[in-house]
């Protein structure tokens, strides 16, 4: 055991290697490109923080959320995270209180904040994470 955190990060591997540019140093990174993967990660436990994009599993992220409900799967953090540039049929607002329902603890669109503020964008969302991870 390291003693850093464990972020899961149940997205696409371009997610993931973004993520990891700028968490690497200070967290565990896991990824996860499918439900399978994630769920079986996650029955493993250990995991403090999932970092979940948007069009996980085919843009069905709330399989995964259910999922957690489970009795033999720990309960976890999770993060929301629009990080591919996907239309949105709802509004942020919406979106963020319908997955609050699922136990989603914050929606972050990343994708709009990237594309306003480059790469210091997924730098604040790092430093969001692991603040969230008391870190």
């Amino acid at each position: 055991m390291s003693g850093r955190p464990t972020i899961l990060v149940a997205a696409p591997a371009t997610v993931f290697n973004k993520l990891r540019s700028v968490l690497a140093d200070r967290a565990d990174l896991i990824s996860a490109t499918d439900f399978e993967q994630a769920a079986q990660r996650l029955r493993s436990g250990g995991i403090d923080l999932l970092v979940l994009c948007y069009v996980f599993d085919d843009v069905r992220p709330y399989r995964i959320l259910n999922y957690l409900h489970e009795d033999q799967v720990p309960s976890v953090k999770t993060i929301l995270v629009r990080a591919l540039p996907v239309p949105l049929r709802e509004s942020e607002r919406e979106i963020e209180d319908a997955y609050q329902q699922l136990g989603v603890a914050e929606f972050v669109n990343l994708s709009d904040q990237e594309r306003a503020h480059g790469h210091a964008a997924v730098e604040r969302l790092g430093e969001r994470l692991l603040s969230l991870l008391g870190v």
